[in-house]
């Protein structure tokens, strides 16, 4: 793939930041930069089985999290009975790394992904819900495997990912982030 350095250094730089933190530059770099790897970015058997091991690897991720989570939350909701808090928010933040990136930029490494890929929120059941997120979307790439929602978010829900950046991520971090409220009537 012929990429252009300059631009690939912007897109680097931009990625670091949260979606709301980005110039209309930097937005406008990004969909550049995903241009040029979309016209000349290839499926072949190697990046499927890339792709497939990352979805296995994310949805064992998402079973381990899902218990730990439930945890949380119940230890919450009991806090919450026993008026020790006024509330709680539980969320899920994603950090993505790609060694890739630091042959550009070094020191590049990670950048995030907003919490709205929080695949608890569609996990209604006491029981990890694993049934494929695919199925919701009739233009799912690899139809032959079952995607796991976290893997879903990263291809359907973020326009700064290309397949290419997806089948670089070389590691997934995930933090279960806890907000205990506290409230007070004045009047």
């Amino acid at each position: 793939m012929r990429i252009d350095r300059k631009l690939e250094i912007k897109y680097c730089r931009a990625i670091q930041k949260s979606r709301f933190e980005r110039t209309k530059i930097d937005k406008a770099n990004i969909y550049k930069r995903n241009d040029i790897i979309y016209s000349q970015f290839e499926w072949t058997p190697e990046i499927n089985k890339t792709l497939t091991l990352l979805n296995e690897k994310l949805r064992i991720e998402e079973k381990r999290i899902f218990l730990i989570y439930r945890q949380i939350e119940n230890q919450c909701k009991l806090m919450v009975k026993n008026k020790q808090i006024d509330g709680f928010r539980v969320d899920i933040e994603m950090a993505l790394y790609s060694n890739y990136y630091d042959t550009y930029d070094p020191g590049i490494g990670y950048f995030c992904i907003p919490t709205i890929g929080n695949f608890m929120f569609w996990q209604d059941n006491e029981e990890y819900d694993s049934r494929p997120w695919y199925e919701y979307y009739n233009g799912a790439p690899l139809p032959k495997i079952s995607h796991c929602f976290t893997f879903f978010f990263l291809w359907e829900q973020n326009d700064e990912l290309t397949w290419f950046d997806i089948c670089n991520i070389d590691e997934v971090g995930m933090d279960i982030k806890v907000d205990y409220e506290f409230s007070v009537k004045v009047t």
